[in-house]
C-alpha cells in the first residue's frame, strides 16, 4: 500500500470513528495530501444539515479536490461517506463508511469499514477493499 493511501486511511478512519462515537452520526468529509506530503482534513458545514443530501456534500468536496489534484496542487485525496451494502441475497444490509481514495502514485480500491450498533455503542468490524470496476 502506498504511503499516501496509508496516511489518508489512517486519518479518515480514525476521524470517522470519532465522529460516530461522539455524535452517533457521520457527515461526509474529505482529506488530502499536500505537495509537502502532509494530511489536511477537509470538512463542509452545510447551512441546513437536515435538508442537504450527503451526495451534494460529496459533490461539493469533489468540486474542490478534483481540480486541485489535476493541477498537481495535491498528491492524493479521499472522500468519506456512509454506505449500506448487502453481500448475499437474503441477508440483512450492513452499514459501513467508505473511504474513496484517489492517489497520483497508484490506483486504489474503495475501502469499506463495516459497523454495528449494540446497546448504543458502535462496534467496528474488519475493513475490506473492493477494486474499482
Amino acid at each position: 500500500m502506498h504511503n499516501y493511501t496509508a496516511e489518508l486511511l489512517n486519518h479518515c478512519s480514525e476521524f470517522a470513528k470519532e465522529l460516530f462515537e461522539e455524535t452517533a452520526d457521520l457527515y461526509p468529509f474529505g482529506a488530502f495530501i499536500s505537495k509537502v506530503e502532509q494530511v489536511h482534513p477537509l470538512e463542509l458545514e452545510p447551512e441546513n444539515k437536515k435538508s442537504t443530501k450527503n451526495g451534494q456534500v460529496v459533490d461539493t468536496l469533489l468540486n474542490y479536490l478534483k481540480p486541485e489534484f489535476e493541477r498537481k496542487e495535491i498528491l492524493a485525496y479521499a472522500t468519506v461517506y456512509e454506505v449500506t451494502f448487502q453481500i448475499n441475497e437474503g441477508e440483512a444490509p450492513t452499514n459501513a463508511f467508505a473511504v474513496d481514495i484517489i492517489n497520483s502514485e497508484s490506483e486504489e480500491p474503495i475501502f469499506y469499514y463495516p459497523y454495528v450498533i449494540e446497546d448504543g455503542l458502535f462496534i467496528f468490524e474488519a475493513p475490506f477493499a473492493v477494486k474499482r470496476a
